[in-house]
C-alpha cells in the first residue's frame, strides 16, 4: 500500500476554525481542501452540531471525490446534541448501508469536563452494531495520562493522537511510541497532523512541519501508526505555509510503499 492511501483529511464545514486567530476567513470545504492536499480519505466531522442528520446529501458529495469515508459519531464539544450520552452512530450506520465507501466512525471530543461522554453499558452497545455492520470506531485523544483513556480504549479499534500545542511537537515521537505501547496488537494508532499552533494560536514554524512529517514517514514505514489525519480544509486558503509544506511533502511521498 502507498503513503498516500493512508492519509485523511479531518473534514468539517468552511469557517469551523476562524476563531483560532487564523489571518483570514477560511471559505474551503472538505473536497477542495483535499484536492489540495493530495489526499485521499476523509472524515468528516461535526463541529458547532453540523451537519446534522440525516447526511445523505453530504454523503453523496463525498463518495464522488473520496475513496473512504469515516463519519462523525461524536462531534466536537460544542455539537450539544452529542452531550447527556447522545450520539450519530445509527445515523452512521444508515450511511453504510446507503454507500460502501463509508467504513467507520469517529469520536471528537469524547471526554468532556464532567467525564466520558457515553457510559460503558452504551459503549458496549455501539461497539457491537459498529462491527456487525462492518465498521471500526475511533477516537480523538490529545492527553495519553487521561483516567478515562484508560478505561475506555479497548472499545476502539483505532485511537489518533493529536498534538494541540506546537511546541509539544519536541515530543511527536515519543508520544506515538508510548500510544502503540498502550494498545492491543489489533488496535490501530493513528497519528493526527495540525497545520496550525492551536495552542499558540499562531503559525506552525517550517521546522515543526518538517519534523512532524518526517515522523509520519518513518513511523508510516515501520507500522507503528497505521494512518495520518490532516487537520484541515478550516485552515486552508489563509495564507499559512504549512498548507504549501504538506501538498508538497504529499506530492513527494504519496507514491512510497509502506
Amino acid at each position: 500500500m502507498k503513503l498516500k492511501e493512508r492519509l485523511w483529511i479531518w473534514g468539517q464545514d468552511a469557517g469551523s476554525h476562524d476563531d483560532y486567530d487564523l489571518p483570514g476567513h477560511n471559505t474551503i470545504g472538505p473536497i477542495e481542501g483535499a484536492k489540495i492536499l493530495g489526499i485521499p480519505n476523509c472524515c468528516r466531522v461535526v463541529m458547532h452540531g453540523n451537519p446534522e442528520p440525516p447526511f445523505d446529501a453530504e454523503t453523496a458529495r463525498l463518495a464522488a471525490a473520496f475513496d473512504r469515508i469515516v463519519w462523525s459519531g461524536i462531534g466536537d464539544s460544542g455539537s450539544t446534541r452529542n452531550d447527556g450520552g447522545g450520539d450519530d452512530v445509527a445515523e452512521v450506520i444508515r450511511q453504510a448501508k446507503l454507500c460502501p465507501k463509508v467504513k467507520g466512525c469517529v469520536f471528537d471530543d469524547f471526554f468532556k469536563a464532567d467525564g466520558p461522554r457515553i457510559t460503558h453499558a452504551r459503549m458496549k452497545e455501539i461497539v457491537n452494531s459498529l462491527h456487525e455492520a462492518g465498521l471500526f470506531l475511533w477516537l480523538v485523544s490529545y492527553d495519553l495520562n487521561l483516567p478515562g483513556l484508560l478505561e475506555y480504549k479497548d472499545y476502539f479499534d483505532g485511537i489518533t493522537l493529536w498534538t494541540w500545542s506546537g511546541k509539544d511537537l519536541a515530543i511527536l515521537d515519543e508520544r506515538l511510541l508510548k500510544l502503540r505501547k498502550m494498545l492491543r496488537k489489533e488496535q490501530q494508532a493513528i497519528a493526527g497532523c495540525y497545520l496550525w499552533d492551536y495552542g499558540a494560536k499562531a503559525p506552525l514554524t517550517k521546522e515543526m512541519m518538517a519534523h512532524q512529517c518526517d515522523v509520519f514517514s518513518k513511523r508510516l514505514a515501520d507500522h507503528t501508526i497505521s494512518d495520518v489525519i490532516v487537520c484541515s480544509n478550516c485552515v486552508l486558503g489563509v495564507g499559512i505555509d504549512s498548507e504549501k509544506y504538506m501538498a508538497e511533502w504529499i506530492a513527494r511521498n504519496g507514491g512510497t510503499e509502506i
